[in-house]
């Protein structure tokens, strides 16, 4: 199988990593398969970030550096994508690491299955327990591999589901080889965080096949100042315009279970962020609570009218998604007695 000729666009947002952009350079520039376009957006990082990637550039000439304002990781990937030139699109957070075959791998799949999208599965490794000569140890490369190929509304049915590793593997950007086709018309969203939650379902819907493999071929590093980490704003309720959006989405191209799945998934955010209350600004913690309680009511309610209307699902699950909505109520209010 002849994959030389297919040009990878490898995009990496970058800012203020410095302790680690160097595990995922190098990752990166050692690959085995060698067509790529490595593409390192620079979002007005504070420490040396920019220089480190800089070197690296005069070092291997497949390596592009963009630097711009500071605008957020949405505006770091859009900078990437709005230069691409690769018949397939990568991307990987610039304090995470890959296997040195996750291309050769990706891509074979990807060719030998006609696969619009193929995704791996991945690691969360604490970033002091990661040497360069450790690195690879994390990772997991098959030798009896397990390919599964399903269709785009299987896939979606994925992004929804309980189990939390499978939901965080198929929602996620960068455990994925895309073809570039599937990023047609879809941007991330600026501004906004969870940007992931704003677009996979979309692209997921762009496309017809998508494999995946069980190689656990990405490192996830885990560090105590990540945004995921970090004291809560109110920006984390991004996540609730997210699925928002899915709601609208699925309704208007009558994908009815993942509608209502959408409208759950939509109330389990509302009870996971307010269980985290703890953890919110304190100077911003009363309008969280508000603005949180309304949020809940206001789609708890709506969910309710619309499925008493609903005729495009099945009794049973209509009754399913009835005593879901009312067990969240449930779960609702007593994270909200546990703030008194």
């Amino acid at each position: 199988m002849n994959t030389e000729k297919k040009l990878i666009s490898v995009m990496v947002p970058v800012y203020n990593v410095a302790p680690y952009i160097t595990n995922c350079l190098e990752s990166l520039i050692h690959q085995t398969y060698t067509n790529l376009e490595i593409i390192l957006v620079d979002d007005g990082s504070t420490d040396n970030s920019l220089e480190i990637c800089q070197e690296y550039a005069k070092k291997d000439k497949r390596i592009k550096v963009i630097h711009k304002e500071n605008g957020g990781l949405s505006t770091a990937r859009n900078a990437g994508l709005d230069v691409a030139t690769g018949d397939y699109y990568s991307f990987v957070d610039s304090d995470d690491y890959i296997s040195t075959r996750f291309y050769e791998i990706m891509l074979n799949v990807a060719l030998e299955h006609s696969a619009d999208i193929v995704e791996c599965d991945y690691n969360k490794i604490p970033f002091e327990d990661v040497t360069p000569e450790n690195k690879e140890s994390f990772l997991d490369i098959k030798e009896n591999r397990q390919v599964s190929i399903i269709n785009n509304e299987q896939a979606l049915l994925e992004l929804f589901s309980d189990d939390l590793h499978l939901y965080i593997k198929t929602v996620v950007s960068w455990s994925k080889l895309y073809k570039k086709e599937t990023y047609n018309n879809i941007r991330f969203p600026v501004g906004k965080l969870n940007e992931d939650e704003f677009t996979t379902y979309r692209v997921l819907y762009n496309c017809k096949s998508i494999a995946t493999i069980d190689d656990v071929l990405y490192g996830y590093i885990k560090r105590p100042n990540s945004i995921m980490s970090a004291t809560l704003s109110l920006k984390r309720l991004d996540v609730l315009d997210a699925f928002d959006g899915c709601i609208e989405f699925f309704h208007s191209h009558a994908l009815y279970e993942l509608e209502y799945r959408a409208r759950a998934r939509f109330l389990e955010n509302t009870i996971e962020l307010a269980v985290k209350m703890p953890r919110f600004d304190p100077a911003i913690a009363d309008t969280a609570k508000e603005l949180l309680i309304k949020k809940f009511n206001d789609k708890f309610e709506l969910n309710m009218k619309t499925l008493e209307k609903e005729q495009n699902l099945t009794s049973d699950r209509l009754e399913f998604f009835r005593d879901r909505f009312n067990t969240q109520r449930q779960r609702f209010d007593d994270t909200v007695k546990s703030w008194n």
